[in-house]
């Protein structure tokens, strides 16, 4: 792991700050006040490769060839012509559930057929006003006339229990979205109301819309997380989560960590 000096006055929170110090304070100044680098797991290796593929999936399709077709198994057969090659058989495998998604998909599509491709993909944005957000955003699309959603990739399975955290994280990109001068809500003139994770590994899409108390929510957490960043206080919270924590290394031999963990 490599150690890095920051300057926290040019600290900006990311989607991934707020689970972490969710989970724990002192692994949210490892990752993002120190910093330091954690290998990328074999996990993480998939995940980036199959970002990459849905991205060049996108610029190899053609939303009219796609509607051209009329059944489910002749756009399916075309979305598979599409799929990008040169990638290991789970990304291979997640491409084609992927596909199957995007055909059914398709086929319940009743707004122009040119609001089907994404607006934007893996753009990275910096916002520092009315917080100092930042994130790379996997993507976000057209929802209706009036609406924009934006929409996170997750590998992983679903479980229910990480809707608290995929809640605020995504209107953190909601936030980003609807503020930022550059992001497609200023082309559209349409806000992002909504948002989705999709998980392609078991071909589950969850969606929701934006709620008053999760956008107060993330602007508490927010506050609480920037005051830590100021006082420099980030106490440490020991439970079942340490056992996966890249920092472990770190806290196992301290005194405090072994007092608490027994």
């Amino acid at each position: 792991m490599a150690h890095h000096q920051r300057n926290t006055e040019e600290l900006f929170l990311h989607k991934s700050g707020l689970s972490a110090y969710k989970r724990c304070p002192l692994r949210f100044k490892y990752m993002y006040v120190d910093p330091i680098w954690a290998d990328r797991d074999e996990e993480m290796v998939y995940g980036t490769e199959f970002h990459d593929a849905v991205r060049r999936f996108y610029y190899l399709m053609d939303v009219d060839v796609l509607f051209a077709h009329d059944t489910f198994q002749d756009r399916l057969q075309y979305l598979m012509s599409c799929r990008p090659d040169g990638y290991r058989p789970r990304v291979n495998k997640w491409l084609y559930n992927y596909c199957k998604m995007e055909a059914k998909r398709s086929l319940g599509w009743t707004n122009p057929k040119n609001w089907f491709m994404p607006l934007n993909q893996e753009r990275y944005y910096e916002l520092r006003s009315p917080q100092k957000y930042a994130g790379t955003i996997d993507r976000v699309d057209h929802y209706d006339k009036w609406h924009l959603i934006v929409i996170d990739y997750k590998t992983g399975k679903f479980h229910d229990w990480l809707l608290s955290e995929l809640r605020q994280e995504m209107a953190l990109y909601a936030v980003i979205l609807n503020n930022h001068p550059q992001s497609p809500v200023q082309k559209t003139g349409k806000y992002v109301a909504y948002w989705a994770t999709i998980h392609p590994s078991i071909e589950y899409v969850y969606l929701e819309e934006f709620k008053p108390q999760t956008l107060s929510a993330l602007a508490k957490n927010t506050v609480k997380i920037w005051n830590s960043v100021k006082k420099g206080s980030f106490p440490a919270k020991v439970g079942e989560h340490c056992d996966w924590c890249p920092f472990l290394y770190r806290c196992c031999t301290e005194d405090w960590y072994i007092e608490e963990a027994l």
